[in-house]
């Protein structure tokens, strides 16, 4: 059995077998042999073991223009470069390599201006963060504190609040208290009026000495008192007295003698023209020492009833000095034999200052 081989096409054709232009291999359709070539071919040997059954394409070498190409590329980058490097003028740029060295130079003492200025700032935003951060935290630990403190206003206001429920529940228990003790207290003088009817107040009697300045003691001795009735009661519940046409209620004063009488006493004022005593002539003593803004005066007291209690009648008998009246006099001393009234009445002259 002999192989025979077709001649090998031009350089740059392809070629497919006759068998492929005449008729295609249905068992191959999607197959497309195509082989490139190149200008120079081995002898074709015949086959053997190692002959591969599908002939593979040779690599096809660069061309004169690709490499032409890649030359000029190198080249204009190496321009470029220089140019960049200020080691060579570009026609088209008239700014000398020095110019731009000195524009590179201004420009990083620029960036360098601009990154610590940008550092300067960004110091001072995070100490503006910080501070604003510690600020946050302090106004957090006050809204704490206020919190804790209104929580704690709020509780002793529920307890204030309760506390004055429990008064006023206090009170209205008080209140329920004082009405029954009222009640009892009035059923009870009802019924001492009732078994006192009887009872009676006998004829005011006017002590022979002033009490004090216009003002008399007058007695009355209360009769017909029932033994089982409190005489203290019935004595400030009896009915009202009448003294120099005047009526006088309750005593001023009730009290039992050894003899197991009651008697009322009242201190009439009014109608005692013989009560009355006089200051006499009065005296300036200057300024009150250890007392500024102060004048002395001083006058005996006159007229005095006998057997009234000097004193007494003294310390409550007015007078007017400078045209202010006053009650009673700053103190009473005895000089001497004679009961003297002292005033020290204020003075605004510069005398007294």
């Amino acid at each position: 059995m002999s192989l025979s081989f077709d001649p090998p096409p031009p350089y740059g054709v392809h070629a497919t077998t006759p068998q492929a232009r005449t008729q295609p291999n249905p068992s191959a359709t999607n197959y497309v042999q195509t082989t490139t070539t190149s200008t120079r071919y081995q002898a074709v040997r015949g086959p053997g073991e190692y002959t591969p059954l599908i002939p593979t394409p040779t690599q096809e070498r660069p061309g004169r223009y690709t490499l032409l190409l890649k030359c000029i590329a190198g080249i204009l980058v190496a321009v470029f470069i220089a140019q960049n490097a200020g080691l060579v003028r570009c026609p088209l740029n008239d700014i000398s390599a020095e110019d731009k060295a000195e524009f590179r130079r201004q420009w990083s003492e620029e960036k360098a201006r601009l990154r610590r200025e940008w550092n300067r700032e960004w110091a001072a935003h995070r100490t503006e963060v910080a501070d604003a951060r510690r600020a946050w935290a302090a106004e957090q630990e006050a809204h704490r504190i206020e919190a804790a403190a209104w929580t704690r206003e709020r509780a002793e206001h529920v307890d204030e609040v309760a506390g004055w429920q429990r008064d006023r529940d206090e009170h209205g228990r008080e209140l329920e208290d004082w009405a029954r003790q009222r009640a009892e207290e009035e059923a009870h003088r009802t019924e001492v009026k009732r078994r006192s009817q009887g009872v009676y107040w006998t004829e005011p009697l006017g002590d022979a000495h002033c009490h004090a300045y216009g003002t008399r003691t007058y007695y009355s001795w209360l009769r017909d008192l029932p033994h089982d009735l409190n005489w203290l009661e019935v004595c400030y519940n009896m009915p009202p007295v009448s003294v120099h046409g005047r009526t006088y209620t309750a005593p001023d004063k009730c009290e039992r003698n050894g003899r197991g009488e009651t008697i009322g006493t009242w201190y009439v004022s009014g109608g005692e023209p013989t009560c009355v005593p006089r200051w006499g002539d009065f005296s300036d003593k200057g300024c009150v020492p250890g007392k500024p803004g102060h004048r002395r005066f001083v006058a005996p007291i006159e007229a005095i009833p006998g057997g009234s209690d000097t004193q007494m009648m003294c310390s409550t008998t007015p007078t007017t000095i400078r045209g202010v009246t006053y009650d009673s006099p700053t103190a009473c001393e005895w000089w001497g034999r004679t009961m003297m009234g002292i005033w020290d009445v204020p003075d605004t002259t510069r005398w007294c200052a």
